[in-house]
């Protein structure tokens, strides 16, 4: 039951990623990996609300679904990191730090965030 969660967190994940990344390009354009920042950011405030949740005990497959699938398919390293050297490549290195800040900082921030207001203060 466990890994059929993961699983079906995995199919969720990457299919809102997906639709994510498709909308913000098409209404703010490819000139900036606008989808990579928001699913990172987003999945980042997801995963620290839900790992915070007292009901979202680890090793349960509800949190194996949110965590390990949903959030493990929507927020993406590879992609970011293939944006990245997309940027670099075509030598902008202002865009490429832009891409670097905005993805690492607020998807930490956002991942504190989530915990904090997921746990019992």
């Amino acid at each position: 039951m466990h890994i059929l969660a993961i699983a079906l967190g995995g199919a969720l994940g990457a299919c809102l990623r997906a639709a994510l990344n498709a909308a913000l390009a098409g209404r703010l354009g490819t000139d900036f990996p606008h989808g990579v920042y928001a699913v990172n950011v987003l999945g980042s405030f997801l995963l620290g609300f839900v790992s915070g949740s007292a009901g979202a005990a680890a090793g349960s497959a509800w949190h194996g679904f949110v965590a390990t699938g949903l959030c493990g398919s929507f927020t993406t390293f590879s992609t970011f990191a293939y944006a990245g050297t997309a940027l670099l490549l075509e030598r902008r290195h202002a865009a490429l730090a832009a891409h670097v800040a905005a993805n690492v900082l607020p998807s930490i921030a956002a991942a504190m965030l989530g915990l904090a207001l997921a746990s019992p203060s």
